[in-house]
């Protein structure tokens, strides 16, 4: 089974070289949710480069928006790195 979002699977063992757990959500579950968190990502308003800034925008809005894409880019990558994992577990299961 090929990994879906990583090319480098040394993310998914500890120091000691174990497999990290196994996510406790089952590999639907994650797609769904990572479906769920694109789509409000692409829901955001555009940011615009700081050239086109003016006086009267709103310095606050465009902050939030900017703590709200990069938390849900954090989140993302979180399901993804999730569900290859997943997909390491369903792999060892299939050749035991």
């Amino acid at each position: 089974m090929k990994l879906r979002y990583h090319s480098d699977s040394s993310s998914f063992y500890d120091e000691k070289g174990d497999l990290y757990s196994e996510p406790s959500e089952a590999l639907e579950v994650l797609e769904t949710k990572l479906a769920e968190a694109c789509q409000r990502l692409e829901s955001l308003p555009p940011s615009k480069p700081a050239s086109e800034y003016s006086e009267e925008d709103d310095d606050d809005l465009f902050f939030d928006l900017g703590i709200a894409r990069f938390n849900l880019c954090n989140f993302i990558e979180d399901l993804e790195w999730k569900i290859d994992l997943k997909l390491f577990y369903a792999k060892k299961c299939s050749s035991n």
